[in-house]
This record gives structure tokens, sequence and C-alpha cells, in this order.
């Protein structure tokens, strides 16, 4: 029996080497770590790759940065070398909604008051009052109106006197997309009625955004006090004067100069009332010696009131008569109407 354990047990022995020798080793289950001089190149690889990346993201922000510093300084010489042109505004004659005789001549009147006050305005080309006066008393279509005047901008409004109360309300209108840009409403007594140019100018020039030089933010500043009686007269005539009724529109003149001698608007309208008066009613060589009295006084009227009323020189009775003759009309004056 010994052999046989013997043989049996050398039997079990050799199995188990035979298994000892096919099982794998520790080194061969495991994946064999890699020394730092076999990772060295793999990771330079990388490392060199990330570098270049970032050299051309780098250069590319660069040129894009480059293009578009050009492109500002382009628009930047651009608007500089072009500038942008002024707003067009027109000022409409104001709508009597009561529809008093008595009181028509506001809406005329007032329109060129604020036509006047606005002509400092550098920024702003306001057409002259010559032009609007063919839309008193008429229903106004803004793309029509706005395009006849070649204008952006229209100031339409309204106005309603009762005894000595006065209200009027008016709307600031962008032609082409007929929004209201602005708007406004005064309650004031009729002996105020100055303040309606200074109101009125001052939210246009807000609403419009327009820059002032500071020669004319001083002479866009209120106007001084004038007497209520001779600014009344004055607004008659200048509404007379736009009618060609030159004679009715001399009187109501010469009684504002007459109440208020330091007023140089009224002296300016009157002098251009004589002018016309001479030239489309034959008043002949007294209306001319009164107009030669009154361009002494233009002198005296501040630099922006003459450019709305250019200085007119005197014609002899004979060269109006012969001018006539030959239909030819001698304004000498930039607000005398044709219709």
């Amino acid at each position: 029996m010994a052999p046989i354990e013997s043989v049996e047990r050398a039997g079990a022995n050799g199995q188990r080497s035979g298994d000892e020798e096919q099982a794998p080793t520790a080194q061969e289950t495991h994946p064999k770590t890699l020394s730092s001089d076999q990772l060295a190149p793999q990771s330079l690889t990388q490392s060199k790759s990330k570098r270049w990346l970032f050299s051309i993201a780098l250069v590319t922000v660069l040129i894009v940065s480059v293009i578009a510093i050009t492109r500002s300084s382009s628009l930047i010489r651009r608007r500089v070398t072009q500038p942008t042109a002024p707003r067009s505004l027109a000022i409409l004659p104001l709508q009597n909604l009561k529809q008093d005789p008595n009181s028509d001549f506001l809406g005329f009147s007032l329109a060129d008051a604020v036509i006047t006050k606005l002509d400092y305005v550098s920024s702003l080309t306001v057409r002259p009052s010559a032009a609007v006066e063919k839309y008193r008393d008429r229903p106004i279509d803004i793309q029509s109106v706005g395009a006849d005047l070649k204008v952006d901008t229209l100031l339409a409004g309204s106005f309603i006197r009762d005894g000595d109360n006065l209200r009027i309300s008016y709307q600031l209108i962008d032609v082409k997309s007929e929004k209201i840009l602005g708007r406004g409403m005064m309650d004031l007594k009729y002996d105020d009625i100055l303040r309606v140019q200074d109101t009125v100018a001052a939210q246009i020039i807000q609403k419009l955004e327009l820059s002032l030089s500071p020669s004319e933010a001083e002479r866009i500043k209120p106007a001084p006090p004038i007497n209520p009686l001779a600014y009344e007269y004055y607004l008659r005539g200048v509404d007379l004067h736009s009618q060609h009724k030159f004679p009715m529109a001399i009187k109501m003149l010469e009684k504002s100069t007459e109440i208020d001698p330091n007023y140089a608007l009224a002296w300016a309208y009157l002098g251009a009332s004589y002018t016309s008066d001479a030239a489309f009613e034959l008043g002949g060589r007294e209306q001319y010696r009164r107009q030669h009295t009154y361009n002494f006084l233009w002198h005296h009227i501040p630099p922006g009131f003459r450019r709305l009323f250019p200085q007119s020189y005197p014609q002899s009775y004979t060269q109006i008569r012969e001018s006539q003759i030959q239909g030819k009309r001698h304004t000498g004056h930039r607000h005398t109407l044709s219709r």
C-alpha cells in the first residue's frame, strides 16, 4: 500500500506543479508601469500641441481686433469728414378751435414767433414763415406736408381763447414714422402770451436732442419782458403782413413801436412793411422816405434778427413802376409771401 500512496502523492504534486506553471504571474495580470523616461516624449508632444493651438488662437484674436479697430477708425473719420445733416422742421400755423375771427391772427403769428426764436440754432433747419403760411386753416396730412416742405419733423397744434384765458396744445411729429416725439399743453393768461415762444422752442430743442453752442444757448434764453399790448399789436402786424395787407400791418406795427420803442422785431417788420407797401401798393416816395428812417434803425437790431429780415435798399418810384409793368415783384424781405 505504501508504494501506491507514494505514487498518488507524487502524482498530486506533479499536477500542482503543472498548474503553477500554467497560472499567470502578477506581472502578467497587471499592465506594466511605464517609467518617466518612457512618458517624457508623449508629454512633450502634447505640450507642444497646446502651445501651438494657443498661438493660433492668439493670432486670430489679434487679427480680429485689428480689423475692428480699423473699421471703427474709418467710421469715426467718416463721421468727422461727413457730418450728419441738420434736422429739418416746419412749424405750422396753429388752428383756431373756437373759430373766433378776432383771435385768428394768433395762429400764424405765434408760429412765426417760434420760427424766429429757433433761427439761432445751427443744428436745426427751420422752414421760413413764408413756406408754411399756406397751411393756415387747412387740414394737415403729415406725409404730404412733410414732402411738400421737405422736412423730417413737423410741429402742429391748436389754440382756443376764452376772454383772458388762452390754451395752446401742440405735437412734435416725426414725418417718416408719424411718431409723436413730444407734446405739450399750455394754459396761460392772455397777457402772458410772450411765454409761448420760449416754452415751445425749449421743448423742441429738448425732444430733438439738439446741441447748442454757448452763444446759441445764450441767445435762446427767454425773451426780455415786452409790454403785452405792444406784443399783441406786433403779432397782429405780422399776421397782416403775411396776408399782404401792408397798410393795416403798418398801423399795427407803428402802434407797437409807439408803446414799446425798444422792441427790435417790431421795427424790423415795420421797415419791411413800408418797403412792401411801396412796391405793391404804389405808396411812392413817401413810403421810401420812411424806409430810409427804418434802415437807420436796422443797425440797432440784434444780428440774429437781421438774418430773418435782410436789409432792403430803397428804390425810386419809377424803378418800382417799371418793374411792375414788366411783371417783376420786388419784395426785399424774406417773409414776404407769394400766392
